[in-house]
């Protein structure tokens, strides 16, 4: 996690044994690719994770229990923030309330897919070309600088996209009516593809006509 009075973290220490990681963003991005492997057995994840991160040859012979250690204190480390970590659920004696847990929300980005937005958003922002900064900008510093983008940049107006909620215009208003296919053609091409958040183009042209045939008069 970022910090103002300390340095970004370059060594693990196992067992009172340090061991030199490389936590540049670039390589902490390798690592999620990794992780999400469902292709790779976790054995296999935990060798390629420890091979992307550990750059001190004299620690890569080491016992698979420790590479695993490793790789979780790693992990541990770069899943840290400083904000959100809270979970509210609603008391039984007070008004029902969705329960908030802001550290499982649904993500609104993918580091890959959002690679091109991510790259032009701190070149525009910070005048920063992420691949001359690979394997230096310790991933502290990008997330800090990731966090951080403004609502204008190209990265954000993505995510803001595919955070409209389209159900919430007003079918009965001409420009309601415009902007929600103009938003829908966007999300569509913007989409993450995840099958829990794909839209069904079909019944949401059908529910339009449905909503201008109420707003006629009609069943």
């Amino acid at each position: 996690m970022f910090s103002l009075t300390k340095r970004p973290e370059t060594e693990i220490a196992i067992n009172g044994q340090i061991t030199k990681v490389n936590l540049a963003f670039n390589r902490v991005l390798t690592v999620f690719d990794i992780l999400d492997n469902d292709d790779l057995t976790s054995e296999e994840k935990i060798d390629k994770c420890f091979d992307v991160l550990v750059t001190d040859i004299e620690s890569r012979n080491v016992a698979e229990v420790i590479k695993g250690k490793i790789v979780e204190t790693v992990m541990e480390y770069i899943n840290q923030t400083p904000y959100g970590n809270f979970e509210i659920t609603s008391d039984d004696n007070e008004d029902d309330t969705d329960e908030i847990s802001p550290t499982n929300s649904k993500p609104d980005f993918d580091y890959e897919k959002d690679a091109g937005a991510i790259y032009a958003s701190f070149l525009s922002e910070y005048n920063i070309d992420l691949y001359e900064y690979a394997d230096h900008m310790h991933w502290d510093r990008f997330k800090a600088l990731f966090d951080n983008l403004s609502s204008r940049s190209a990265f954000n107006k993505i995510r803001s996209i595919r955070s409209d909620n389209i159900s919430n215009y007003d079918m009965t208003s001409q420009e309601d009516m415009k902007r929600w296919r103009a938003v829908q053609e966007l999300q569509a091409y913007y989409g993450l593809n995840e099958p829990e958040e794909e839209y069904d183009i079909a019944d949401m042209e059908a529910e339009l006509q449905r909503r201008q045939n109420l707003s006629k008069g009609g069943k």
